[in-house]
């Protein structure tokens, strides 16, 4: 069994990862 803090940290990375992608994409794909 897993702690459930430790499943807790690990959503967050992954959401922080995929915030930064977006804006990565959103930074590329729109021209200023």
């Amino acid at each position: 069994e897993r702690n459930p803090e430790a499943a807790v940290a690990i959503s967050l990375v992954l959401m922080a990862v995929a915030l930064a992608v977006l804006v990565t994409l959103r930074e590329r794909w729109i021209p200023r």
